[in-house]
């Protein structure tokens, strides 16, 4: 069996296969059947997951199954893996059913996707992809019978374009709306936890309401929206679920169950489907949205101005786009912080406090979304420790400020969340494996981390810090259960395994964000939607007191304490967020605002008997139909047959058509394949030995062998390229990674072909060939 390593090379080097990253260990990859799941995991150390994500799945099933009246065509593959940093998913409905998910800890920043129980979240997600695109209707399932399967388009074949729409039509629809339904489903299935009623998401669409700022039409959304905005990739998800949760507010769930649902009667397209069901065009309804979205937030803002608003003041004359933790100097009055803007390499950046111009100081390889980077800072030496390749698997690297000289220290560290330890120079992080959370220690010369204690799944912590003496450590917690707490642990019980958390505050359902100790190690800052909007708190440890130092109109984050009365926080604007100072003292109050999805709660009843019951009544075993080893070969089925068109030039240069088949054949998780295309051109004109053509491509991980019979091509109708030619062909090729190390790659190919029986043709000075076969 490969190792990940050669996983990760065979799939990032084909279309369907780039989910994975680079690996050392070898794994045998597992299975687990049941009658309607065939779950493939990539080691055996996760084989202490597989009831969970086996009843999560079929928990999930039975609700959708009750809702859209569904029952799958088939089992739906589903491959577990241990491949980023942070817990991710995916779902496809070509050519099979497909869910793929990362089991590491979801991201905790800004709080900008709140979940419950992370397999729980995401199989409730991906499933609802997977019921709103797979759910056939009777003209469906006679395309889908007449080519053998749902087509998956292929740029060899564009036809398939077409047959892919026939087949699947509900798959061919903006990310807005594949996402914005399934986030609305989970969020109910989860027990109103989700981005439908997310403090992220209100903040973002009251920001740009205060601000006078676009929202985007359906089309901008499509196009500028998913360009220059900071927040690119998550675009789809707060438009989606807004316009999504409009809906379901306004005119109720079962309107928008019609829209969504795949029924006889229903109309292909989703845009089409929305004119049937409301009456009006999916852009006027939009259009009415963002007019009832200004309206809402205008009342959420004089909400909050019921009580003086905490007046800011900017260090920069513009947003920085998504930032990282940020770090006082005083010895340079810097503040040093990771910056990601769309159009620029993310890179740390020096902040002067007086003036607030900034300084580009290095760039950051494999930037993170809106967290960018994990940062700590050793003020005594003035260096900087970043991680790179952060979506992945973070390798730890230090930049001499001094002398701009940089080191990598560990390659596929997996260590974020980090902080330094002026005591004993230690630094301090938080790796993710195997679905784990464990707090490390790497100390001087950093060059391998150490254990301190595996929390259990279900548990994680993050957004830690010491304290300026080295004898506390502080984070957020949080509990499978969705509980978050601020906690204290002690550094010298620490060194003697003795993990021991101190709770300080309980949060209940929002994130202790990014708590930081005072220069004098008496308070803590930092920020939490405790109000409904993101605003900055201070704990003292003396007085044991919680208090809020905010009553922001967006959201302010990241607070760093600096000398003097005021805090250096991180403002959210519409353009990302800014530098701003405020005072270090309490407002007279704080303001609340009122959440989108609890209107809905409260008005639309029926979405409170979504949530589904607890997945421990599910009895796996039973369920079970096999386990085993996978092996991808035995694994092979057939995808689908189509027809194709292709064009054939022969000797003279008359270019002929020719009909056909194609058929293609995978195995369950992709990384083995064999396409084959047949076709035959009828022109008398054409010897019959050249009426024939064949191709044919298999796959198997890193390997290629393709064979070919007086190839055609469906490009030689068009262009005035050619590529068939008489003859045949048979080759062998190898395709690997030298670097995966986004976004540095580099990637090399062997390969060897024979061809023979070649048609002859005239060189550059129009000389005739005089050999017919080539290697």
């Amino acid at each position: 069996m490969p190792t990940l390593r050669t996983l990760r090379t065979s799939l990032a080097l084909s279309a369907p296969l780039w989910l994975f990253a680079p690996r050392a260990a070898v794994a045998q990859f597992q299975t687990l059947d049941t009658h309607d799941m065939r779950l493939v995991y990539t080691s055996s150390l996760q084989s202490y997951l597989v009831p969970q994500v086996a009843r999560s799945f079929e928990n999930s099933l039975q609700f959708h199954r009750r809702l859209f009246n569904w029952t799958p065509p088939g089992k739906i593959n589903l491959l577990m893996h241990d491949l980023w940093h942070y817990g991710n998913a995916g779902a496809s409905p070509l050519p099979e059913n497909h869910i793929t998910v990362g089991i590491e800890p979801y991201d905790h920043d800004y709080e900008s996707a709140p979940a419950q129980e992370r397999m729980i979240s995401s199989l409730n997600h991906e499933m609802a992809h997977i019921v709103t695109v797979d759910k056939a209707s009777s003209s469906d399932r006679l395309f889908r019978s007449i080519f053998f399967g749902k087509v998956t388009p292929n740029a060899e074949a564009p036809l398939s374009m077409l047959y892919g729409y026939l087949t699947t039509p509900r798959w061919y629809a903006p990310r807005w709306y594949l996402e914005g339904i399934a986030v609305y489903l989970e969020t109910w299935m989860n027990g109103g936890v989700g981005r439908a009623i997310g403090p992220y998401d209100e903040m973002v669409f009251r920001t740009m309401v205060r601000d006078s700022g676009r929202i985007y039409d359906v089309v901008g959304l499509e196009s500028e929206g998913t360009t220059i905005d900071f927040q690119v990739g998550t675009n789809s998800y707060l438009y989606g679920t807004r316009f999504i949760s409009y809906l379901g507010l306004r005119y109720g769930n079962d309107s928008l169950l019609a829209w969504v649902n795949r029924t006889e009667g229903s109309r292909r397209y989703f845009s089409a489907q929305f004119q049937k069901v409301y009456g009006r065009s999916l852009e006027a309804e939009w259009s009415r949205w963002i007019d009832w979205e200004r309206h809402w937030q205008q009342t959420n803002l004089a909400a909050i101005r019921r009580h003086p608003t905490t007046t800011s003041r900017p260090l920069t004359e513009r947003a920085l786009g998504s930032v990282s933790r940020a770090y006082y100097d005083p010895a340079s009055r810097n503040v040093y912080v990771a910056i990601r803007y769309p159009g620029q390499v993310a890179h740390i950046a020096a902040i002067d406090l007086r003036s607030g111009g900034f300084t580009n100081v290095r760039e950051v390889l494999g930037a993170a979304g809106l967290s960018v980077t994990s940062m700590a800072f050793d003020a005594g030496s003035r260096t900087l420790f970043y991680t790179t390749d952060n979506p992945d698997w973070r390798h730890l690297v230090k930049l001499d400020l001094t002398t701009g000289h940089s080191e990598e220290l560990i390659h596929n560290a997996r260590v974020g969340d980090l902080a330094f330890n002026p005591a004993d120079k230690s630094l301090w992080g938080v790796r993710h494996d195997n679905g784990f959370s464990t707090l490390v220690r790497i100390a001087p010369p950093y060059h391998e981390w150490h254990q301190v204690r595996t929390l259990p799944y279900g548990r994680d912590i993050f957004d830690i810090d010491v304290s300026p003496d080295g004898t506390m450590l502080i984070g957020s917690m949080s509990e499978i259960s969705g509980a978050q707490r601020l906690v204290k642990m002690d550094m010298a019980d620490l060194l003697q395994n003795d993990f021991t958390p101190q709770t300080l505050y309980e949060f209940g359902d929002w994130s202790p964000s990014n708590f930081v100790f005072s220069p004098d190690g008496k308070q803590l800052f930092g920020s939490s939607y405790y109000s409904g909007v993101s605003n900055i708190f201070r704990y003292d440890f003396q007085s044991k007191d919680m208090e809020a130092l905010s009553n922001a109109e967006t959201g302010f984050f990241k607070p760093v304490p600096i000398p003097g009365d005021s805090v250096l926080v991180f403002e959210y604007s519409r353009r990302g967020f800014v530098p701003s100072l405020i005072r270090n003292a309490v407002p007279d109050s704080v303001s609340a605002i009122h959440f989108l999805g609890n209107e809905i709660a409260a008005t639309r009843t029926d979405v409170q008997s979504w949530m589904i019951p607890n997945a421990s009544h599910i009895n796996i075993d039973s369920l079970t139909v096999s386990t085993g080893p996978y092996h991808a070969l035995s694994n092979i089925k057939l995808d689908n047959i189509y027809p194709i068109v292709e064009g054939y030039q022969d000797a003279s240069g008359t270019l002929e058509p020719a009909f056909g088949l194609r058929m293609n054949l995978s195995d369950r998780v992709g990384a083995t394949g064999l396409d084959m295309t047949a076709s035959y051109a009828p022109s008398t004109h054409l010897a019959s030995y050249e009426r024939l053509h064949l191709r044919a491509n298999f796959r198997y991980w890193h390997w290629t062998v393709s064979a070919a019979l007086n190839r055609a091509d469906f490009y030689d109708l068009l262009g005035p390229t050619r590529e068939s030619r008489r003859g045949y062909s048979l080759g062998l090729q190898y395709r690997g990674l030298l670097v995966q190390d986004p976004p540095r790659s580099l990637e090399y190919t062997f390969q060897v072909t024979g061809y023979g029986g070649l048609t002859t043709l005239p060189e550059y000075q129009g000389v005739v060939a005089p050999f017919d076969k080539l290697v």
